[in-house]
């Protein structure tokens, strides 16, 4: 997972970069249409993976949070991934909304709604803001995928031992 989420946001961040360049020559050269359909993309792609990212971490959780229940594995191995949440999670949100906030800012800029500090202020802050939080998130996908892999081995084995048990007593009942 982690070595499709690292393509996923390098691609991101090559395309938000691509968008930002398109903006700072679109007056000059006429690409106001190029910067305005790669933002639009690169936002909602971004969006995507942040949203990927989110998902990963809440069904990965659940399948911990289960297996702890049960008394397969430590405690302390659910209450790690849910620190990891939420360290991921609240700048994870706040992007999503930023990158659905920043067409629309762009959009209003053009028609001469709103100064263009707007704009630009959200675009570098959501830039910086999801390779910051990707960097974050990147050291807790691999070390959540460890423990999730922990708990899932838990689980097999706990299963196994739960078969090899109604065997054994299906074979002294008859």
């Amino acid at each position: 997972m982690r070595k499709f989420l690292d393509f996923y946001n390098l691609v991101c961040v090559a395309g938000i970069a691509y968008t930002i360049w398109l903006g700072y020559g679109a007056g000059a050269t006429g690409e106001l249409g190029r910067h305005a359909i790669s933002g639009i993309v690169a936002a909602i792609a971004s969006v995507l993976g942040l949203t990927i990212l989110m998902f990963y971490f809440i069904a990965t959780g659940s399948v911990i949070k289960k297996v702890v229940q049960a008394g397969l594995v430590d405690i302390k191995l659910y209450d790690k991934t849910r620190r990891f949440k939420m360290i991921v999670f609240p700048p994870t949100f706040a992007l999503i909304l930023i990158f659905s906030a920043i067409p629309a800012l762009g959009a209003a800029y053009e028609v001469g709604k709103i100064p263009l500090i707007y704009h630009q202020v959200l675009v570098w802050g959501a830039f910086f803001g999801y390779i910051g939080t990707y960097l974050k998130a990147r050291g807790f996908v691999s070390e959540n995928g460890a423990i999730w892999l922990e708990a899932v081995k838990a689980s097999i084995k706990a299963d196994k031992e739960k078969k090899g048990k109604t065997h054994e007593e299906k074979d002294e009942t008859s």
